[in-house]
Protein backbone atom coordinates (compact mmCIF):
# COMPACT_ATOMS: atom_id res chain seq x y z
CA UNK A 1 0.00 0.00 0.00
CA UNK A 2 1.58 3.11 -1.12
CA UNK A 3 -0.02 6.62 0.66
CA UNK A 4 0.37 10.02 -1.07
CA UNK A 5 -0.52 13.70 -1.23
CA UNK A 6 0.02 16.16 -3.51
CA UNK A 7 0.04 19.45 -1.64
CA UNK A 8 -0.82 22.01 -4.12
CA UNK A 9 0.36 20.79 -7.50
CA UNK A 10 -0.55 17.55 -7.85
CA UNK A 11 -3.47 17.91 -5.23
CA UNK A 12 -4.92 14.42 -5.26
CA UNK A 13 -1.31 13.00 -4.84
CA UNK A 14 -1.78 10.83 -8.36
CA UNK A 15 1.40 11.61 -10.07
CA UNK A 16 3.59 8.67 -8.14
CA UNK A 17 0.97 6.26 -8.77
CA UNK A 18 0.14 6.50 -12.51
CA UNK A 19 0.86 3.33 -14.17
CA UNK A 20 2.33 4.25 -17.05
CA UNK A 21 5.60 5.92 -15.22
CA UNK A 22 8.69 4.70 -16.35
CA UNK A 23 11.95 3.45 -14.14
CA UNK A 24 13.93 5.61 -16.73
CA UNK A 25 12.51 9.07 -15.53
CA UNK A 26 10.66 7.88 -12.26
CA UNK A 27 11.64 7.26 -8.94
CA UNK A 28 10.07 4.34 -6.85
CA UNK A 29 8.13 2.94 -9.72
CA UNK A 30 5.79 0.29 -8.91
CA UNK A 31 3.44 -2.02 -10.58
CA UNK A 32 -0.52 -0.53 -9.23
CA UNK A 33 -3.43 -2.07 -10.36
CA UNK A 34 -5.99 -0.22 -7.72
CA UNK A 35 -6.48 3.39 -5.99
CA UNK A 36 -8.43 4.95 -3.37
CA UNK A 37 -8.33 8.41 -4.19
CA UNK A 38 -10.13 10.65 -1.21
CA UNK A 39 -11.10 14.05 -2.70
CA UNK A 40 -12.02 16.94 -0.19
CA UNK A 41 -12.89 18.61 -3.16
CA UNK A 42 -14.08 22.00 -3.32
CA UNK A 43 -17.71 21.16 -4.30
CA UNK A 44 -20.00 23.96 -6.24
CA UNK A 45 -18.57 27.39 -5.68
CA UNK A 46 -20.75 30.39 -4.57
CA UNK A 47 -17.59 32.89 -4.91
CA UNK A 48 -18.82 36.99 -5.27
CA UNK A 49 -17.95 38.35 -8.38
CA UNK A 50 -14.06 39.27 -7.86
CA UNK A 51 -13.41 42.94 -8.29
CA UNK A 52 -10.32 43.70 -7.32
CA UNK A 53 -7.01 42.20 -8.43
CA UNK A 54 -6.59 39.80 -5.70
CA UNK A 55 -9.63 38.49 -5.43
CA UNK A 56 -9.14 38.15 -9.15
CA UNK A 57 -5.92 36.26 -9.20
CA UNK A 58 -7.06 34.15 -6.03
CA UNK A 59 -10.70 32.98 -8.32
CA UNK A 60 -8.09 32.63 -11.51
CA UNK A 61 -5.61 30.66 -9.02
CA UNK A 62 -8.54 28.23 -7.61
CA UNK A 63 -10.04 27.97 -10.88
CA UNK A 64 -6.71 26.73 -12.65
CA UNK A 65 -6.49 24.10 -9.50
CA UNK A 66 -9.75 22.82 -9.52
CA UNK A 67 -9.08 22.39 -13.70
CA UNK A 68 -6.17 20.46 -12.74
CA UNK A 69 -7.39 18.24 -10.26
CA UNK A 70 -10.36 17.48 -12.77
CA UNK A 71 -8.25 16.22 -15.24
CA UNK A 72 -6.87 14.28 -12.96
CA UNK A 73 -9.42 12.54 -11.62
CA UNK A 74 -10.35 11.85 -15.46
CA UNK A 75 -6.76 10.27 -16.01
CA UNK A 76 -7.99 8.17 -13.12
CA UNK A 77 -11.42 7.41 -14.67
CA UNK A 78 -9.67 7.14 -18.44
CA UNK A 79 -6.95 4.70 -16.81
CA UNK A 80 -9.78 2.05 -15.80
CA UNK A 81 -11.62 2.46 -18.66
CA UNK A 82 -8.68 1.37 -20.42
CA UNK A 83 -7.83 -2.00 -18.77
CA UNK A 84 -4.35 0.11 -17.29
CA UNK A 85 -5.95 0.06 -13.66
CA UNK A 86 -7.89 -3.08 -12.11
CA UNK A 87 -10.13 -0.99 -9.44
CA UNK A 88 -11.02 2.98 -8.60
CA UNK A 89 -12.67 4.53 -5.84
CA UNK A 90 -13.09 8.21 -5.34
CA UNK A 91 -14.65 9.07 -2.15
CA UNK A 92 -15.72 12.59 -1.45
CA UNK A 93 -15.90 14.52 2.06
CA UNK A 94 -18.73 16.53 0.64
CA UNK A 95 -20.93 13.72 -0.85
CA UNK A 96 -24.71 13.48 -0.31
CA UNK A 97 -25.03 11.34 2.84
CA UNK A 98 -28.17 10.46 1.48
CA UNK A 99 -26.35 8.48 -1.30
CA UNK A 100 -24.18 6.54 0.79
CA UNK A 101 -26.18 3.04 0.58
CA UNK A 102 -23.80 1.66 3.74
CA UNK A 103 -23.59 4.41 6.32
CA UNK A 104 -22.15 3.95 9.93
CA UNK A 105 -24.85 5.15 12.76
CA UNK A 106 -22.36 7.26 14.20
CA UNK A 107 -21.54 9.13 10.21
CA UNK A 108 -19.46 12.44 10.45
CA UNK A 109 -22.42 14.36 8.66
CA UNK A 110 -21.55 16.37 5.19
CA UNK A 111 -23.14 19.25 6.79
CA UNK A 112 -20.66 18.67 10.20
CA UNK A 113 -17.59 19.32 7.75
CA UNK A 114 -18.21 20.63 4.22
CA UNK A 115 -17.43 24.40 5.53
CA UNK A 116 -13.48 23.92 6.77
CA UNK A 117 -11.81 26.61 5.03
CA UNK A 118 -8.47 25.13 2.85
CA UNK A 119 -6.38 28.29 3.42
CA UNK A 120 -3.22 26.12 4.55
CA UNK A 121 -3.54 27.51 8.19
CA UNK A 122 -2.96 25.16 10.91
CA UNK A 123 -6.24 23.11 11.67
CA UNK A 124 -7.33 22.41 15.18
CA UNK A 125 -7.19 18.62 16.33
CA UNK A 126 -10.63 18.67 16.62
CA UNK A 127 -11.13 19.12 13.29
CA UNK A 128 -8.36 16.62 12.13
CA UNK A 129 -10.24 14.49 14.07
CA UNK A 130 -13.33 14.80 12.13
CA UNK A 131 -12.24 15.21 8.58
CA UNK A 132 -10.68 12.06 8.96
CA UNK A 133 -13.04 10.11 10.68
CA UNK A 134 -15.74 11.63 7.88
CA UNK A 135 -13.19 10.29 5.06
CA UNK A 136 -12.15 7.01 6.53
CA UNK A 137 -16.72 6.31 7.09
CA UNK A 138 -16.98 7.52 3.51
CA UNK A 139 -14.63 5.47 1.85
CA UNK A 140 -15.60 2.35 4.06
CA UNK A 141 -18.94 2.92 2.88
CA UNK A 142 -18.42 3.12 -0.67
CA UNK A 143 -16.17 0.09 -0.87
CA UNK A 144 -18.78 -1.84 1.52
CA UNK A 145 -21.11 -0.48 -1.90
CA UNK A 146 -18.75 -0.96 -4.80
CA UNK A 147 -15.52 -3.24 -3.89
CA UNK A 148 -16.84 -5.43 -1.10
CA UNK A 149 -14.33 -8.00 -1.92
CA UNK A 150 -11.80 -6.20 -0.82
CA UNK A 151 -13.11 -6.09 3.13
CA UNK A 152 -13.25 -9.50 2.62
CA UNK A 153 -9.53 -10.07 1.86
CA UNK A 154 -8.59 -7.59 4.83
CA UNK A 155 -10.94 -9.83 7.10
CA UNK A 156 -9.17 -12.91 5.82
CA UNK A 157 -6.07 -11.60 6.70
CA UNK A 158 -6.35 -10.52 9.78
Amino acid sequence: MSLTDGGVYDNLGLAPLWPDRHPDVSLNVTDIDSIICCRAGYGLRFDPPSLSFFSRFSSAFTCVHNRAQNAATKRLYDLHDSGRLKNILVPYLGQSDSRLKFPPEDLVTREETHDYPTDFSAMPDEWVEKLSRRGEQVTKALIREHWPELLNKQSSSS
